[in-house]
């Protein structure tokens, strides 16, 4: 018996060493003074993300920083438990690109948990609704809306438009904004529809299809962002409506910038540039731990970009 009472002694006594290992290693920095940075995008389908990840984690990297990926691909519920799990791993800083704007309650909740436990929240690309997040960095959005406008309005007398949206995100309804707003008033450029694709490629290409079929006389898509413009020329190209369609977008990718190298006069984008957000965002977040002020908003200058001024631009990457 008191053999037994031994062994399992000791076997305890391992489990609970085993545990504090677990939460000791688990929770705490490998390195004293090393700083661990959560990040979640709204996807990783998306060479726009991939790249300001990249450039996020050179800086991470280079200060000896530990930098924690998550993708929640389009799922707001999932990107919440991946907010929890940060404020569980005790991360300094979390760097966000909320699905659908943070328009959910379980997500809303795990970014003031985060708050509450003391961890620098900087917003990227988008912003989180009700202002949770201690600074945001985006692009230019409504702008590039506008310049987009601007763009059709002196390449066509007249159009009839076609939207794809992303609802209910803040970075894509300021596009789509900037573009109407421009737009409004003259009624030789007429919006007669619009649909979700998310700014995916693979729900733009058919939403794109269904509504040509429905109104043949479309000849201007309007698409949030390169992904979703690339489904709508892929569903021109299938009903052999490239010559007669313009696509008009926002991000400036390599695949776009590419497409118009070859002279194509019905596509234009807006460029962000994603190497000056990743930049901004991470020495927002580094500050914001040093106890530094920083600006609520931080807004990127965009560039529209068209075959007249293409040679300016880098065809195999980012900007």
């Amino acid at each position: 018996m008191k053999k037994h009472t031994f062994i399992l002694g000791n076997f305890l006594i391992a489990l609970l060493f085993i545990g504090i290992s677990y939460a000791y290693y688990h929770y705490q920095p490998a390195v004293q003074g090393q700083r661990k940075i959560g990040v979640t995008y709204m996807t990783m389908n998306n060479s726009f993300y991939s790249y300001l990840n990249s450039q996020i984690k050179k800086v991470t990297d280079e200060k000896g920083d530990v930098l924690l990926l998550r993708d929640p691909a389009m799922d707001s519920s999932k990107q919440a438990e991946q907010v929890n799990d940060f404020v569980d791993q005790q991360v300094d800083a979390l760097i966000i690109n909320p699905v659908n704007g943070g328009d959910n309650k379980r997500l809303q909740a795990a970014v003031r948990r985060a708050k509450k436990s003391g961890i620098k929240v900087v917003a990227l690309d988008s912003q989180i609704t009700d202002n949770l997040a201690d600074t945001t960095v985006v692009s230019d959005n409504y702008h590039a809306g506008v310049l987009l406008g601007k763009h059709l309005m002196g390449s066509k007398s007249s159009a009839t438009i076609y939207l794809l949206a992303h609802e209910n995100t803040y970075s894509a309804d300021e596009r789509l904004q900037g573009f109407k707003d421009t737009l409004s008033g003259y009624k030789a450029y007429q919006i007669v529809g619009q649909a979700n694709a998310q700014g995916q490629t693979e729900l733009a290409m058919p939403l794109t299809e269904k509504a040509l079929a429905k109104n043949p006389k479309i000849n201007t898509i309007m698409a949030i962002n390169d992904r979703s413009a690339i489904g709508a020329l892929a569903a021109l190209e299938n009903l052999n409506l490239s010559k007669n369609t313009a696509v008009y977008s926002v991000d400036g990718s390599p695949d776009i910038k590419s497409l118009i190298s070859k002279k194509d006069n019905n596509l234009v984008t807006v460029a962000q540039f994603p190497t000056q957000m990743a930049n901004q965002s991470i020495t927002a977040a580094y500050k914001l731990l040093d106890g530094k002020k920083v600006e609520k908003t931080i807004t990127i200058p965009v560039k529209l970009v068209d075959k007249d001024n293409i040679s300016h631009y880098n065809l195999t990457g980012w900007e």
